[in-house]
């Protein structure tokens, strides 16, 4: 019978740098995608705010009615995201933008158009903490979203 090797690793022994780099926004800027094969299922770029290595702000682009993430550190002080989404076709599209803090999620829905970006302010838990952010919308062609961390 083999033996299997649970020993740690570092994060950087089990993804490539570039994935790293990708999605936590490298050098100033980048994007990544969110999946393999012949589609990817989305993608999430971020920036660099001063002085940090966290982003405080980015992108998320979903092809279809998937869920599309990401995932970073917040300070202390930030209090929530800000989200402003657009859909790609749908003349009312719905949004669902979600932050996890402290093991939680919590989620914000909101029925925009087609013609103006919507913006849905979800809280955070706690900052100062490991976070997660989702964005789904129900237009069947995607959308995108940008997003800010709000002190």
């Amino acid at each position: 019978m083999k033996k299997l090797n649970l020993e740690e690793k570092h994060v950087s022994e089990i993804f490539n740098e570039s994935d790293l780099v990708n999605d936590f926004g490298g050098s100033g800027s980048g994007s990544g995608s969110r999946g393999s094969g012949s589609g990817s299922r989305g993608s999430g770029s971020g920036s660099k705010g001063s002085g940090s290595s966290s982003p405080t702000s980015g992108s998320l682009t979903s092809n279809g009615q998937e869920a599309v993430g990401t995932s970073f550190f917040a300070p202390y002080g930030a209090s929530f995201v800000r989200f402003t989404c657009v859909a790609n076709a749908a003349l009312t599209p719905g949004f669902t933008c979600g932050t996890r803090s402290l093991g939680g999620w919590q989620y914000k829905t909101k029925v925009g158009t087609l013609f103006s970006a919507t913006t849905i302010d979800v809280p955070l838990y706690s900052s100062n903490d490991h976070i997660a952010i989702s964005f789904q919308t129900t237009d069947s062609n995607g959308g995108t979203c940008s997003w800010e961390l709000m002190f």
